[in-house]
C-alpha cells in the first residue's frame, strides 16, 4: 500500500537542501548559510500546505524574502494553478523580491511566472505623452520636450515606471503623463496597462499594500486575473505598516482638489462631446461653489460634526459626488473597450463609496468615521482645503481582508507589540499561529547601549545637541539622530551648524519635503556625516551607521483624528494607552533602534535621551523591547563610559584614518 505524505515533508527536505552550508543558496548563489533563514523558510512552508495562516517576526538579517519565495517557487511545482500574493509597502521592497526572483529563476523556473504592479500613477503613458505635446504648459515643456527627444528609448523602459526614466521631471509634469484615470484606449503605449495584463497570467504577483486594498475595494479582486478558484495565498511583507496602509484605504478622499482631478480624468475624452463637457463645467463650477462655504476658518485640522456650519454645507457634496459619478456610468456605457471601460468603473466605485461614505455621516450613521478639515494656506495666497473621512476600527475590514485568501502570512521584523495575544488582537487573528525567529546578529557584541543620564536630562535642543558633538566626537561622524518634533529638529541643526563646519562634517536635516532616499543619497556619497532626521528616517532606511541617537520614545503626535480615535476606544470599553498607544509605539520603537545593525560584521552605539525611559511607569515595555541578553548602562557610568574616539576604533575594529585621508574625504 502506497502512503501518501503531507506535502510539506518533501519540500521541506528540498528546501533544507538548498539553503544547507553546502547546498546551492552557498555554493551556486555565493549566499550564506543562516539557520533562521532555514527555520523560517520550513515554518512559512508548512504553514502554506497546511493551510494555517501565520503571524512571522524575523529580525533584519534573517534573508525573510528568500525564505517565503523559495518554497513559493516549490509549492507551485506541484500546485500549478495556485497564485500568490505578495504585498509589501516599499518600492525598495518590491524592487529586491523582483532581483531575488530574476537570480534565482535559473535553480526555481516558477519564479520566471511573476509580476510586479505598482498604482498606476506610477507608469508612463506613452500616448499621454505624445498628446501633452499638443498642449505644454510652459513651467513643464523643457522636462516633456527632453522626454520626447528620447522616445525610442521610453518604448523600451523594462516597467515604464517613474524611477526609469532618463531624466527627472517635475511631478506637475509627470501628472500630464502617468497612467492614472482613463488615460489610453487600448494597452498599446500604456506601460500600465500592459503590467496588468501580464499580472492577469502571474502566478506569483509583487503588488505594495495600499494596490492590494483599494484592488479588493473597488474591483472586488485582490489582482487582475482569476481569483476564486483556488484562492490566492497572501504574504503581506513589512505588516507593521498594514493597520496605517488600510486606514488610508478606507479613508473617503473627499477633497475639491481629489474630485477636480476626477472631473480631468473623465474629461480626457469627452472634447468631441459638447453636452458633456457642459456638464463637467457646471459641475466644477458647483464645486468651487461650495469650497468657498468652507474655505473661511482657522488654520489646520479640526473635526466636523454633521451639525457644524461646515457639515451642513457638505451636505450639497453629496449631490455634487453623486452626479460626477452619474458622468463616469455613462462614460463607462460609451466605453469604446472593455480596458476603458474598466478605467471609468473604478472612477464610478471611488466616486461612490465617497458618496455613501459622505451621506452616511452627515446622516450620523457611521460612529466608526470622523471627518477632517484641514485648511492650508499656498505660497500663492490661496488657501488649500483637504476634506476627509477617515475611519477608527479595522477590525471588520481585516477580516474581510483575510476572507479572500486560502492561507495569509504576516511577516515583519517588529511585528509583536506588547504580547503575542495583544499582536493577534490587533491584527484580528485570533487563531493564527505565530513565529519568532533570532537574530543573525550577536547585538551582545555588536551594540553598546546607553539610557540617559541620572543626574540631569537631556532634553532641550542644546543639550541635544552638545550631546550630538560628543558622540560625534567619539565615532568620527555615521551618527543619526532621530526626532519626534520637526521644531526641535531645526534648532538642533541651527545649534550643530557652525560646530560641523568647523570640525569637517556633514550635516544632513530633514525638511518637511526631504524625502529619506535624498538624505541617504548625500550620506553616501560623505558618510562623514551627522543626519537630524524624523519618523520617516526611522523605518525602512538602510545605511551603515556608527551610532544612533533616539531623542525621544517615538509616539505619535497628539491630533484631532487621535484625540477622536482614543474618544472611540473609550466607548468600546477598551484603554487608549495600553491596548493601542503602547503596542503601536513599540513596534515603531523597535524600527527605530533596528536602523543600527544592518550587517554582521558591524558595531554601533545606540543612546537614548528620553528621561521617561528612568521614570516612566510604560518604560520597561521599550527596554524588554532592546534585543535580548544585552546590556545598557547610563550615559553618566562612570564604569562604563561613552567611549573616546581610538576606542571606538579599536572596538570596532576599525583603523583611525590619517588626517590626510580625512581631508580627501572631506573633499
Amino acid at each position: 500500500m502506497n502512503l501518501k505524505m503531507p506535502g510539506h515533508v518533501g519540500s521541506a527536505a528540498e528546501l533544507e537542501r538548498f539553503f544547507a552550508p553546502d547546498g546551492p543558496m552557498v555554493t551556486r548563489f555565493g549566499g550564506r548559510a543562516r539557520w533562521s533563514q532555514t527555520e523560517m523558510a520550513l515554518t512559512f512552508n508548512k504553514a502554506i500546505h497546511e493551510r494555517k495562516s501565520i503571524l512571522m517576526e524575523a529580525p533584519t538579517g534573517t534573508g525573510k524574502t528568500l525564505a517565503y519565495l523559495i518554497p513559493i517557487a516549490l509549492y507551485l511545482r506541484s500546485t500549478p494553478r495556485q497564485r500568490f500574493v505578495i504585498a509589501v509597502a516599499s518600492k525598495h521592497l518590491q524592487a529586491q523580491i523582483e532581483r531575488d526572483m530574476g537570480r534565482f529563476a535559473t535553480e526555481f523556473p516558477e519564479l520566471k511566472e511573476s509580476a510586479v504592479l505598482k498604482g498606476a500613477n506610477n507608469y508612463l503613458c506613452l500616448n499621454r505623452l505624445k498628446r501633452a505635446a499638443l498642449g505644454f504648459r510652459h513651467r513643464d515643456e523643457a522636462g516633456l520636450r527632453q522626454l520626447l527627444d528620447r522616445f525610442e528609448l521610453l518604448e523600451k523602459l523594462a516597467h515604464g515606471w517613474r524611477e526609469e526614466l532618463p531624466i527627472k521631471i517635475s511631478d506637475a509634469a509627470w501628472s500630464q503623463i502617468n497612467g492614472e484615470g482613463n488615460c489610453c484606449k487600448s494597452s498599446h503605449g500604456c506601460y500600465r496597462r500592459q503590467a496588468r495584463k501580464l499580472a492577469e497570467q502571474a502566478r506569483i504577483v509583487v503588488v505594495n499594500t495600499d494596490l492590494l486594498g483599494y484592488n479588493l475595494k473597488f474591483t472586488d479582486k485582490p489582482i487582475p486575473g482569476e481569483c476564486e478558484q483556488p484562492k490566492p495565498i497572501l504574504v503581506l511583507d513589512e505588516a507593521h505598516t498594514l493597520l496605517s496602509r488600510m486606514t488610508e484605504v478606507e479613508s473617503a478622499d473627499i477633497s475639491f482638489r481629489a474630485l477636480e482631478g476626477a472631473l480631468g480624468m473623465l474629461g480626457r475624452d469627452t472634447f468631441d462631446r459638447p453636452h458633456l463637457r457642459t456638464r463637467l463645467d457646471l459641475a466644477s463650477q458647483r464645486l468651487q461653489r461650495i469650497r468657498r462655504g468652507v474655505v473661511e476658518g482657522p488654520e489646520g485640522q479640526q473635526i466636523v460634526k454633521p451639525e457644524d456650519p461646515c457639515g451642513v454645507a457638505c451636505r450639497e457634496l453629496v449631490a455634487a459626488i453623486r452626479e460626477v459619478k452619474a458622468m463616469a456610468a455613462f462614460l463607462r456605457k460609451e466605453a469604446p473597450s472593455e480596458e476603458m471601460a474598466q478605467d471609468y468603473r473604478e472612477v464610478e466605485s471611488r466616486l461612490g463609496f465617497s458618496e455613501n461614505t459622505l451621506r452616511s455621516y452627515l446622516e450620523k450613521q457611521l460612529p466608526n468615521y470622523v471627518m477632517l478639515l484641514t485648511r492650508t494656506p499656498s505660497m500663492h495666497g490661496q488657501t488649500a482645503i483637504n476634506l476627509e473621512l477617515k475611519p477608527f476600527d479595522m477590525h471588520n475590514v481585516l477580516a474581510g481582508l483575510w476572507s479572500r485568501f486560502q492561507q495569509t502570512t504576516l511577516i515583519s521584523a517588529t511585528l509583536i507589540g506588547t504580547s503575542i495575544p495583544e499582536t493577534k488582537k490587533t491584527f484580528n487573528a485570533p487563531d493564527w499561529h505565530t513565529a519568532n525567529f533570532p537574530s543573525p546578529f550577536d547585538y551582545r557584541k555588536q551594540m553598546r547601549v546607553f539610557l540617559p543620564p541620572r543626574d540631569r536630562e537631556i532634553s532641550d535642543p542644546p543639550a541635544i545637541s552638545a550631546e550630538i558633538e560628543r558622540i560625534a566626537k567619539s565615532t568620527d561622524g555615521r551618527v543619526m539622530a532621530l526626532f519626534t518634533n520637526y521644531k526641535q529638529l531645526q534648532e538642533t541643526q541651527l545649534l550643530l551648524a557652525d560646530w560641523c563646519r568647523r570640525e569637517g562634517y556633514q550635516l544632513l536635516a530633514q525638511e518637511r519635503n526631504t524625502s529619506p532616499e535624498a538624505l541617504v543619497e548625500k550620506y553616501n556619497r560623505n558618510p562623514r556625516s551627522i543626519i537630524l532626521g524624523n519618523h520617516a528616517m526611522g523605518t525602512g532606511v538602510d545605511i551603515r551607521l556608527r551610532a544612533l541617537i533616539i531623542t525621544k520614545i517615538p509616539f505619535d503626535q497628539q491630533t484631532p483624528y487621535r484625540e477622536a480615535r482614543q474618544d472611540y476606544l473609550k466607548s468600546q470599553k477598551l484603554n487608549p494607552f495600553r491596548d493601542d498607544t503602547l503596542p503601536e509605539t513599540i513596534r515603531r520603537w523597535k524600527q527605530w533602534w533596528g536602523r543600527l545593525i544592518r550587517e554582521e560584521n558591524q558595531k554601533g552605539i545606540l543612546v537614548m535621551l528620553d528621561p521617561k525611559l528612568l521614570t516612566a511607569s510604560y518604560s520597561s515595555y521599550f527596554i524588554r523591547s532592546l534585543p535580548a541578553g544585552i546590556k545598557a548602562t547610563h550615559l553618566d557610568d562612570p564604569v562604563h563610559p561613552l567611549p573616546t574616539r581610538e576606542q571606538f576604533a579599536e572596538w570596532a575594529n576599525e583603523r583611525k584614518p590619517s588626517t590626510q585621508e580625512t581631508a580627501l574625504v572631506m573633499e
